[in-house]
């Protein structure tokens, strides 16, 4: 079965290649809070404090990296349909200069 939003564009079809991200999100909204939780009380209130300060540093980067590693993926996917891309032994150009 092939899922495909050119075929036939829905809301269903939107929501079905929208689910694994919004699943991500929560998972790591969860883990956020969770994490929390456990150090306010096993570790101290100033413990849960800097945490609190790092966890947007931390998504900020996460958010770079994941940009990043689509803008290069996207790049090498639209190269290989080409077939412009170097053969397997030879050293490939870097995406990003």
């Amino acid at each position: 079965m092939s899922y495909s939003l050119s075929k036939k564009f829905t809301f269903g079809s939107l929501m079905l290649f929208a689910l694994p991200t919004t699943v991500m999100m929560v998972v790591m909204s969860l883990y956020t809070i969770v994490d929390g939780v456990f150090v306010s009380r096993f570790v101290s209130t100033n413990a849960l404090s800097s945490v609190n300060i790092v966890y947007p540093v931390i998504n900020i980067v996460l958010g770079i990296s994941v940009m990043l590693s689509m803008g290069s993926n996207a790049i090498v996917a639209k190269k290989w349909g080409k077939d412009s891309l170097t053969a397997p032994g030879k050293p490939s150009p870097p995406l990003f200069c």
